[in-house]
């Protein structure tokens, strides 16, 4: 069973947020745009 809680995982969700702040963006508006639910 993989998990979700190792270093890589949150490496790349560290570099998500950095991104999605990087353009100025919400979760909110981020998952508008994709088409997804928050």
């Amino acid at each position: 069973m993989k998990t979700i809680h190792n270093a890589r995982y949150q490496a790349l969700l560290d570099l998500l947020l950095e991104a999605r702040s990087a353009a100025g963006m919400t979760q909110k508006e981020l998952a508008i745009r994709l088409g997804r639910p928050q």
